[in-house]
């Protein structure tokens, strides 16, 4: 592992970019493109040395907001037989199209990433080293020292639907001589057994390789994989034509950059996820590449102590941001953006009561009106004795939790949080009160 990830790191940094912000809620670029994200082995900060591995090892709860953040900037991830629909054909894809890949194969990847992505409902595909799949018969192999999933966890993957299995070679993710310089083994002739291959040879071990491993995933998994990647993006015009040869339709490499229809399917390009990345980060990067709109979404809640919990609301629908991209977590909830939110998520399943509410401050145009009429009928919310629902009224914790606890039971929430009951409730507090309630 560590070998490989430093032979990684070396080939990454002669092709990666400079990373700046920006991206939206709303149009991108007027060309469609789909950025496709790498990432590879997930493990605990502070568990290893990240300069070592060059900053590609990911934190499992840092993927887990990249990918909450990701769903509530409206992404949507799709397959490689979508990707590869739009680079040939420009079929057409959902609105804000991302592929999520990773490399190698790693346990860490069925451990941390799967279960996120299922519970999310996103996908991604796991471009496998087929020989480092250890199985009853072949355990992992000694040199290996981090652990790779084995094909019972694959095949649960893939027939799940989240998870599709790809090549990442049989066995030649590695550098070898070439007797000048040591080179990626898919490059070129290296020297096998003390003998540098001749161009034949050389051909014939990759087309052995890329069929050996695309024979044995279809064996195992049940479906035939369609894309390979190519160890250190070290892939070329022999390696494309051995790849189609036997079966493969696109290939990934490590060069950065977002895929547009008409590209080279078997150069496409992807974006480089680092430990350090924050889901707007990431955002920046394909606004970058895309050449896109400078616009970040929820761009105000980055590493803030409750920015999990605000994206879980925002994933939950329960509450949105502002046009400018902004979530204002420490803005007070009004009285009006306050009963619009018990209306929608308390209320959805009940008839919206036509009983006339007459309130002078609360305007038949106002966009909280139906909301402020609802929650009023149904004896959620009551107005005040002028007449009025003093609609830009901050509301309180206290009159937070009268209403809440209407519908729900919040003894078992820490005390802590109704400490100061006169205290104006903030947005980014309600939505951390809200996510613990709301469980989907």
């Amino acid at each position: 592992m560590r070998k490989r990830l430093i032979f990684f790191v070396v080939a990454v940094a002669l092709v990666l970019a400079v990373s700046v912000p920006t991206i939206e809620l709303k149009a991108q670029s007027n060309r469609p493109f789909v950025p496709v994200l790498m990432y590879h082995h997930l493990q605990k900060e502070g568990t290893f040395d990240s300069k070592k591995y060059g900053g590609v090892i990911v934190d499992p709860e840092r993927f887990e907001k990249q990918m909450l953040y990701l769903k509530a900037a409206g992404y949507h991830t799709i397959t490689l037989e979508e990707l590869r629909n739009f680079v040939l054909y420009n079929k057409p894809l959902p609105p804000k199209p991302i592929v999520i890949t990773f490399d190698d194969g790693y346990l860490s990847n069925y451990t941390y990433a799967y279960p996120v992505l299922k519970k999310l409902g996103m996908k991604a595909a796991i471009n496998i080293i087929v020989s480092y799949v250890p199985d009853e018969v072949n355990k992992q192999k000694p040199s290996i020292s981090v652990p790779h999933f084995t094909w019972e966890q694959a095949k649960e993957m893939a027939d799940s639907g989240v998870i599709e299995i790809e090549s990442h070679t049989y066995d030649l993710h590695g550098y070898r001589s070439n007797g000048f310089k040591k080179i990626p083994m898919v490059m070129g002739p290296v020297i096998i057994n003390g003998h540098l291959e001749t161009m034949e040879e050389y051909k014939q071990r990759l087309y052995t390789d890329f069929l050996r491993s695309r024979e044995i995933i279809k064996e195992k998994i049940g479906k035939a994989p369609i894309c390979l990647t190519y160890p250190f993006g070290a892939g070329n015009k022999i390696s494309d034509e051995i790849a189609r040869k036997v079966g493969f339709e696109m290939a990934f490499g490590i060069q950065e950059g977002v895929n547009y229809y008409g590209d080279n399917i078997m150069k496409l390009k992807r974006i480089t996820v680092r430990d350090s990345d924050t889901g707007q980060d990431i955002v920046e990067k394909i606004n970058k590449l895309s050449h896109g709109i400078n616009f970040i979404p929820f761009w105000d809640i980055k590493g803030r102590q409750f920015e999990k919990d605000i994206l879980k609301a925002i994933v939950k629908g329960i509450f949105a941001g502002y046009e400018d991209g902004s979530f204002k977590p420490e803005k007070p909830v009004t009285r009006a953006e306050f009963a619009s939110l018990i209306n929608k998520i308390f209320l959805k399943e009940k008839k919206v009561l036509e009983r006339e509410v007459y309130f002078k401050d609360v305007p038949k145009n106002a966009w909280y009106y139906k909301a402020v009429v609802n929650v009023v009928n149904n004896e959620i919310m009551k107005g005040y004795e002028d007449n009025t629902f003093k609609p830009q009224k901050p509301v309180t914790w206290k009159e937070a939790v009268d209403v809440i606890k209407k519908f729900f039971d919040l003894n078992s929430l820490d005390k802590n949080m109704f400490k100061s009951p006169e205290k104006t409730l903030t947005r980014e507090e309600l939505a951390v009160l809200l996510d613990k309630i709301i469980k989907e």
